[in-house]
């Protein structure tokens, strides 16, 4: 791959090989070199197949554009908002269990 040394030059011999590079594409990706040698082609074509893709899913195009619906409450005993007060019953059962121990000692 180029390495851009203080020249701005590339050691490797096939990072400028059009041919090598059309061949093996996964090796160097769509970099600058291909981009200014495609042009902007492949990005129409991608925007071809998003058009695409949003004409075949109205439906998922339709929930991108909903507003989120709030959450439900539950009964999970996970729910954060319970924990409060699960704290509280416990630290008030352990004074009243402590006061019941010294009114009868």
């Amino acid at each position: 791959m180029c390495d851009g040394d203080y020249d701005g030059g590339c050691n490797d011999p096939d990072y400028y090989d059009i041919q090598f590079r059309e061949q093996n594409p996964e090796i160097y990706g769509n970099d600058e070199v291909m981009q200014e040698y495609y042009g902007s082609e492949n990005d129409e074509q991608f925007h071809q197949e998003y058009l695409r893709w949003k004409r075949n899913h109205p439906n998922k195009i339709k929930s991108f554009h909903e507003e989120p619906k709030p959450k439900q409450p539950t009964n999970d005993p996970s729910n954060f908002d319970e924990w409060p007060n699960i704290i509280i019953f416990l630290i008030l059962v352990s004074i009243f269990t402590f006061l019941f121990i010294k009114a009868c000692g």
